[in-house]
């Protein structure tokens, strides 16, 4: 992680919030992410287990965060373990945190070498009855390669069986899906350079571009502003390819007349960002392409109106549907009379509008929270309808990362987002972005 906008004071009040939720006498262990094998001696880049870097802001492989809070020793309440540095690590691999560092960022007073965790561990089990282990959970996906969580909750469970089990996602998805001052800054820092990003596309795209050649522009000002990295793989999908909800090939050609549709992120501090946008690749929009477009901007302009506390993204989303299904009926898509005769509710719908409205984002672009959780001020959700004509060879996604509020927040309002301004936008040249 980049050293900006690091504040101890922030992860040690998540450790404490994070107490209450706790069992008397328990011991609560975080393990980093692995550093995932790319091919030959190469690595992915890495990034840290999202739950540890909340309690740690420690951002490197080989950690461990043990939180025993009613051990008799207060030295041995919170531990982090971490690498030391060798001087052949620094010269291979890097400078790590050294224990004063990693007091500074943490706030964890007791800094041991990762060698002396089993050593410890037996003096914190001693003094805890219950254990608490985090494992990767998201509704969305199923986790094949076994992760070192699992591998660690495997050996514990081993070693000590007669522990008392539990699962601390659940704890830390309560705390995070609250956004507190110090990470609501992190997500607009990293939605403005996401503008940045965009502004930049309406600048250069042109027919004949390759799509790549757009993701590359992405990238460029993306790096010169710091960030962490992208917050997901970039979708830059013209043409048909924008009926492909999740195309990251991008090496197709833009052609003239076709539409861009871009949906990109900037990771800052660990906090993602989300947009997306459709642009004309030569700068006007057709007439259909309008009337497609204008079709999923009113959409767009009312659910942005939802996000408001009492709701959720179901019910978000049934109001959606409802707002959507006649704006399909007046493309032509289908008629009234399809829709009575439909042997579903939304059927024909959702052969156009196929995906959700929101996810929740925060320190994962799709971050902790389910559809059927009620909002509460300072949640931060996508708000993201789309239309998707396949035999038309066109799809539409308007995107932007909100805040729940009783007048929501767009983090990116300052964005042209109507047909006009993107037009306008993409027939100046902005020296200054």
């Amino acid at each position: 992680m980049k050293e900006e906008n690091k504040s101890q004071a922030f992860f040690v009040s998540n450790r404490k919030r994070l107490l209450p939720l706790l069992e008397e006498q328990s011991l609560t262990l975080l393990f980093s992410n692995d550093e995932m094998p790319r091919t030959g001696d190469q690595y992915f880049p890495f990034r840290q287990n999202s739950n540890l870097f909340y309690l740690s802001g420690i951002d490197q492989p080989n950690v461990i965060l043990a939180i025993c809070p009613q051990h008799p020793n207060p030295a041995l309440r919170e531990i982090l373990f971490i690498e030391p540095n060798t001087p052949e690590d620094v010269i291979r691999n890097g400078y790590k945190y050294t224990k004063e560092e990693a007091n500074s960022i943490s706030g964890v007073e007791t800094v041991y070498p990762i060698a002396d965790f089993e050593r410890t561990l037996l003096s914190l089990t001693c003094h805890a009855q219950h254990i608490y282990l985090d494992l990767p959970e998201n509704p969305r996906y199923s986790y094949e390669i076994e992760c070192r969580q699992r591998r660690r909750i495997n050996q514990l469970k081993a070693l000590y069986p007669l522990h008392n089990y539990h699962r601390l996602y659940p704890l830390l998805s309560c705390l995070r899906l609250i956004k507190s001052p110090e990470e609501l800054h992190r997500i607009q820092h990293a939605c403005e350079i996401t503008a940045k990003a965009f502004k930049r596309t309406l600048n250069v795209v042109r027919p004949s571009m390759m799509e790549y050649e757009v993701e590359a522009e992405i990238a460029h000002e993306f790096i010169r502003n710091g960030i962490t990295a992208h917050a997901f793989a970039p979708i830059v999908a013209s043409g048909k390819n924008a009926c492909v909800l999740h195309y990251t090939n991008n090496r197709a050609v833009c052609k003239n007349g076709d539409l861009l549709l871009l949906d990109f992120g900037a990771e800052y501090a660990n906090y993602a960002s989300d947009l997306s946008r459709t642009i004309p690749v030569n700068g006007t929009f057709s007439q259909r392409q309008r009337q497609i477009y204008n079709a999923c901007y009113r959409v767009y302009e009312y659910a942005k109106t939802l996000f408001v506390p009492g709701m959720s993204i179901n019910k978000v989303y049934k109001k959606v549907c409802e707002a959507m299904q006649p704006e399909l009926v007046s493309l032509g898509l289908f008629t009234q009379k399809d829709i009575e005769k439909q042997t579903s509710e939304y059927a024909l719908m959702k052969k156009y509008f196929m995906h959700n409205i929101a996810h929740f984002i925060g320190l994962d672009v799709h971050d902790v929270g389910t559809t059927d959780i009620v909002f509460e001020e300072g949640m931060v959700l996508s708000c993201e309808p789309g239309i998707y004509i396949a035999e038309e060879e066109t799809g539409v996604r308007i995107e932007t990362t909100l805040m729940v509020s009783s007048v929501p927040f767009d983090f990116m309002s300052n964005l042209p987002v109507s047909p006009d301004d993107i037009e306008l936008m993409m027939r100046l040249k902005l020296e200054n972005f």
